[in-house]
């Protein structure tokens, strides 16, 4: 999986006085075949994709949704995404993200017509980390 990071200062998506703070929107590629996931019980299967990055404590990291679909069907799971802007815009409860570490993961949550739900992450093989990059 690719990946490219734009950064923008913005008082939208996060900001709680009013003072503007840094939003980043992440485009990347996806190719990956979740077939495997669908059997006669699957109803449908939820895939979102996470960026991963440190907290302010040692203890703690912080995971935020960047991109989500729901696959109904076995024939609609195999993903081949190019140049796909993330859905939502990622910013921090702090005031910046920049120079920080995150680790992308796609994640899924199989949703059968009959029993539990099925939780399942992978993280991600090619360019699986970026540093945010500072505000321009």
């Amino acid at each position: 999986m690719s990946r490219k990071v734009a950064a923008r200062f913005g008082r939208r998506g996060g900001s709680v006085d009013g003072k503007a703070k840094d939003n980043y929107r992440i485009k990347f590629d996806l190719s990956t075949d979740l077939s495997p996931l669908f059997n006669w019980n699957t109803k449908q299967v939820f895939v979102y994709l996470t960026a991963e990055y440190d907290g302010k404590r040692e203890d703690i990291n912080n995971r935020v949704t960047f991109w989500d679909s729901i696959i109904k069907s076995k024939e609609d799971a195999v993903l081949d995404l190019k140049n796909v802007r993330g859905s939502y815009s990622v910013y921090d409860v702090g005031s910046s993200l920049e120079n920080k570490n995150a680790t992308i993961r796609l994640e899924w949550n199989v949703q059968p017509h009959v029993g539990f739900l099925i939780f399942g992450e992978t993280v991600a093989t090619e360019d699986g980390s970026f540093i945010f990059p500072a505000l321009t």
